[in-house]
């Protein structure tokens, strides 16, 4: 007997998911970038013996060109509503390197906690007055080696999903023999990158608290967010 999308009955109750909490990861553009916000869900389920942690996009946009800052805080206050009012936990992250400075101090203003993260250059994490302050190569790698391994889905259909993988194939690791150092080409140099850097704020954020107390709770409902299996794939 077959259940939801294909699966058995039995599998389908074995897979009943878990959601362990939303991160909403914020690329704050400047005037002829694009703001990019995206929306993943930490869930666990059990796949035969294994207990399996996956990261779900569950929301992912950009907003025009020349957005204004107090728009761009208005309309995430605005995504941010649905969770406040069902008492879900999300947690916002924001990139504080640059722009991001002034609308940070425009969410404490309005009590909305975010997470301030700055990339820097440097080889490890740091946390200091509120801040994270993270290599660019943590955060990179935290969405590739999460969707290498098939534990960041992107449901088919999403939108900018495709535009997201584009950006994410875009990027190419560069090693210098001197130095051992590696370097990400497309990171911040000319190609869109925005989705990318959001996804990878909220995934970098997200594998940090996995080991918090578990939150159970059914799918978000940013727009119309739907239960999907059909993933997209590199």
């Amino acid at each position: 007997m077959t259940g939801e999308a294909g699966f058995t009955s039995e599998e389908t109750e074995a897979r009943k998911q878990k959601s362990q909490g939303f991160y909403m990861g914020v690329d704050l553009g400047q005037a002829r970038d694009y703001t990019a916000i995206v929306v993943i869900e930490m869930v666990r389920f059990t796949s035969g013996q294994e207990l399996v942690t996956e990261l779900h996009l569950r929301h992912c946009e950009r907003l025009p060109l020349g957005t204004s800052y107090e728009d761009i805080t208005r309309h995430i206050k605005n995504l941010l509503m649905p969770f406040e009012d069902e008492k879900r936990e999300l947690t916002l992250i924001v990139d504080a390197t640059g722009v991001g400075r002034p609308v940070i101090d425009s969410f404490k203003e309005d009590h909305l906690e975010p997470v301030p993260i700055t990339v820097t250059g440097g080889l490890t994490a740091s946390y200091d007055k509120g801040e994270w302050h993270v290599p660019k190569r943590d955060l990179v790698a935290a969405a590739k080696v999460l969707l290498g391994k098939g534990q960041l889905k992107i449901a088919q259909g999403m939108p900018f999903g495709a535009v997201l993988i584009n950006e994410l194939q875009n990027f190419h690791v560069k090693v210098n023999l001197n130095t051992g150092h590696d370097s990400y080409e497309a990171w911040r140099e000319g190609a869109r990158d925005d989705l990318v850097f959001a996804v990878s704020l909220a995934c970098w954020y997200a594998l940090k608290q996995k080991k918090k107390k578990r939150i159970t709770g059914v799918m978000p409902i940013i727009g119309k967010v739907e239960k999907r299996r059909d993933w997209m794939m590199l």
